[in-house]
């Protein structure tokens, strides 16, 4: 009887702690299945990095990309085994057609299509997410920029240089989606008014805007707070209003080079002593006998900025 009530005694203390072996499997079931959900959670998170780097490849710093291979023909990348490798990719040729092989080469950063002959680029461009560079000049055939441009969110470089048959209102509505953009090219474009929306490419650090159709630029152009490097020039029949440019000029607050050679200016403007950054003018007429002597005689005009003759520059193609 003793044992009996001894065995009743433990059973009440049991079932008031919430004791039993089902009580036990459930609360170790809940902890294994918290503990199971995190750890699922935290390796797909791992999954998609890694998927992300097995597609992308990381995006290299332009010390490591200029020391990337080039590839120069579509017969190279169709003879790599590995298209992570390709990183580079400037044919000898002009292209008459986008080099398809090349979509397999997802780590893609540097593009040149110069001289591209067809009139469209594949929506599948897109797959080039570490994109940095495009260089499209002279292709005189693209009648559009295709809106997946729009999703290269590395893309900080496009030269459009050439391509006339291109609507500008068109390129500026794709090329506003592109964040990280701070070099373009929109030289040798016959469009005879700079649309306003220009001012959305707010990161662009340098501009070339040389012989176009217009005469005068927008004020909102005037608002692209980043703007460090502008190259513009005309021809005599196609004279940009240079008076009211260069007056309104010095609203852009970081503008430190001015590239205008060949622009059939008589002089420099007084209104340039009132620009806050500029530290050069590039400039140099054909009637100049002396270059070398005529830009030194303007430099010493301006206190503020030096009047180089030399025309050279480095090519957008290596603008990654």
């Amino acid at each position: 009887m003793k044992n009996f009530f001894l065995m009743i005694a433990l059973l009440a203390v049991m079932t008031a702690c919430g004791g039993g072996k089902q009580a036990e499997n459930t609360d170790n079931a809940n902890d294994s299945t918290t503990a199971n959900n995190t750890e699922n959670a935290e390796g797909k998170t791992n999954d998609e990095a890694k998927t992300n780097e097995a597609q992308y490849g990381k995006l290299m710093n332009k010390e490591e990309v200029g020391k990337a291979k080039e590839y120069t023909s579509i017969a190279e990348v169709e003879g790599e085994a590995d298209k992570s490798t390709i990183i580079r990719y400037r044919p000898k040729d002009y292209p008459k057609e986008f080099p398809t092989p090349l979509l397999q080469a997802k780590n893609l950063q540097v593009l040149v299509l110069q001289g591209y002959k067809a009139a469209t680029l594949p929506e599948e461009i897109k797959t080039f997410q570490n994109l940095t560079l495009l260089y499209l000049s002279g292709a005189n055939q693209l009648e559009k920029l295709p809106e997946a441009i729009g999703e290269l969110k590395n893309l900080k470089t496009i030269s459009l240089e050439g391509c006339r048959k291109l609507d500008i209102n068109q390129v500026l509505s794709v090329l506003k989606n592109c964040p990280n953009l701070e070099n373009l090219s929109l030289s040798y474009l016959p469009f005879t008014e700079m649309p306003a929306t220009i001012s959305e490419l707010k990161n662009l650090k340098l501009l070339k805007i040389k012989n176009n159709k217009f005469k005068i630029l927008p004020d909102e152009f005037y608002t692209l707070e980043n703007l460090k490097y502008l190259a513009m020039g005309s021809s005599t029949k196609d004279r940009y209003n240079y008076e009211e440019i260069f007056k309104k000029m010095k609203a852009l607050p970081k503008l430190e080079t001015l590239f205008i050679p060949y622009s059939g200016l008589k002089g420099l403007p007084d209104v340039m002593k009132e620009y806050p950054a500029l530290k050069k003018v590039v400039w140099r007429e054909s009637d100049w006998k002396d270059a070398k002597a005529d830009a030194k005689k303007w430099s010493d005009k301006f206190p503020n900025f030096d009047v180089t003759w030399s025309t050279q520059s480095t090519p957008m193609y290596y603008f990654y």
